[in-house]
């Protein structure tokens, strides 16, 4: 069984990684996108994937707003947050708001299928970069 994945982003470019990043793959199958959070809601009314990609900064609906909608009106889609952030606030918060994951867009390519094969085990995934962040960045949080 292949499981179905949507991006939503307002980068063209993103979009066009994971649509190619899925079309490499034998387990999951590009189910399209959306540029804004708006378009993006009205699109999984009448096409629900397994796992959503969501950007965390876009213009109007911001991503934390439409993954408090798409956790409130479409639960059984996992949610996988998509940010230039590392630092560790940033998942907290996405996963407090009810995402499965965490993605740094700096590791999309590479990390991009145990990402998915995680959230699909309803098993949480943070990004490498953001543990990265954390380490690196430790001696601030004991001070």
């Amino acid at each position: 069984m292949a499981y179905s994945i949507f991006i939503i982003d307002d980068n063209d470019s993103t979009r066009q990684e994971v649509s190619l990043l899925t079309k490499m793959s034998t387990e999951y199958i590009f189910a399209g996108g959306a540029g804004n959070g708006e378009d993006a809601i009205q699109i999984l009314i009448k096409n629900i994937p397994d796992i959503v990609l969501l950007d965390w900064s876009m213009p109007g609906m911001n991503g934390l707003e439409v993954l408090q909608k798409i956790v409130r009106d479409f639960p059984h889609i996992k949610v996988i947050m998509l940010s230039m952030h590392t630092e560790e606030v940033y998942s907290q918060v996405a996963l407090n708001s009810g995402a499965a994951g965490y993605l740094a867009k700096q590791d999309l390519a590479l990390f991009f299928e145990q990402a998915l094969n995680k959230v699909i085990l309803n098993e949480i995934y943070i990004s490498p970069s953001v543990n990265d962040f954390i380490v690196t960045h430790q001696k601030d949080y004991k001070n």
